[in-house]
């Protein structure tokens, strides 16, 4: 809520940015990695023993990651830091980014450089928010099971319901719907659509 006050006040808050080290360790990673001309979508995912009903829904992220159009984006997996050492379903469908669950810097260097940023309302996806450059869809914001994720506690924020965080650029969104399989893809094409539309980047 001090964030939200401070906008609506016409402060100027403070964006993060990885460090020169961090973006030149990932520009080395993508230069080995990633085949020229494809885009990273990067998924952040939440996989946590505790309150589990804000998880991704893994299954809908799976079958999204499946579906994407391989010859124009390069999905990568980041896995909740609870679980990054334990072997992941993923590991056929997208590539694993292992490092960037353990390293802050290396993971917002990651999210800077992704055509676009997918995931749950958690932690780390919070990066997104505070950063001038990240294009991201935030998906499931709302979890009325816990008192931190529920509608109320949005209201007590101050934070508008349905609406972006202070701030927000034209492509960082917070989504209002559960991460179904659905929801995702249509979200993204979407998204991408308009990213396209906007600077001419496919």
């Amino acid at each position: 809520e001090h964030v939200v006050d401070s906008v609506a006040q016409g402060d100027e808050i403070r964006w993060l940015q990885a460090t020169p080290a961090a973006r030149g360790m990932l520009h080395r990673w993508m230069v080995e990695n990633v085949p020229p001309q494809r885009r990273i979508v990067s998924i952040t995912l939440r996989d946590s023993s505790l309150q589990q009903a804000r998880n991704s829904n893994l299954e809908a992220w799976y079958r999204f990651i499946e579906k994407l159009d391989r010859q124009r984006y390069f999905p990568v997996v980041i896995p909740d830091t609870e679980k990054a050492l334990q072997p992941s379903a993923f590991k056929d469908i997208a590539c694993i980014f292992t490092e960037a669950a353990f390293n802050l810097d290396l993971r917002l260097a990651l999210y800077e450089t992704s055509h676009v940023n997918l995931g749950v309302a958690n932690g780390p996806t919070h990066l997104w928010v505070f950063s001038r450059t990240c294009r991201y869809l935030m998906f499931k914001q709302i979890v009325n099971d816990y008192s931190h994720s529920s509608a109320e506690s949005f209201l007590r924020r101050r934070l508008e319901i349905g609406g972006a965080f202070p701030g927000a650029g034209p492509f960082q969104r917070l989504v209002w719907h559960d991460d179904t399989w659905q929801t995702i893809r249509s979200f993204f094409e979407q998204f991408c659509a308009e990213i396209e539309t906007e600077t001419g980047t496919p």
